[in-house]
């Protein structure tokens, strides 16, 4: 890993720096630490509840719209935060399936 300065600053291409922040605000949510995984398989009838055991993880994910969750999921793959990628893959699923 390289460090850069604290004054640099590191381009994310096509995306805006509110969804940069909300990435920033999630891993300082979660201390950036793995609590429980989520489920492989998510059972037709869970609730959004069951699955994202968490609270603060539950109410951060909540919160976001569609577009800033689908730019959030994108800087989570990029920046290789696997619990962010999974839980906004969650969040995903239940709006496809309407659950939520």
């Amino acid at each position: 890993m390289v460090d850069a300065p604290a004054s640099e600053e590191i381009p994310f291409p096509q995306h805006d720096s509110d969804s940069i922040k909300k990435v920033v605000d999630y891993c300082e949510l979660v201390e950036y630490k793995s609590e429980v995984p989520f489920q492989k398989q998510i059972k037709e009838d869970a609730k959004f509840e069951e699955v994202v055991q968490d609270p603060k993880e539950r109410e951060f994910i909540i919160k976001l719209s569609e577009k800033e969750l689908l730019s959030v999921v994108i800087l989570a793959n990029f920046m290789n935060i696997k619990r962010l990628f999974e839980l906004c893959c969650v969040r995903m699923a239940y709006f496809f399936k309407c659950i939520l």
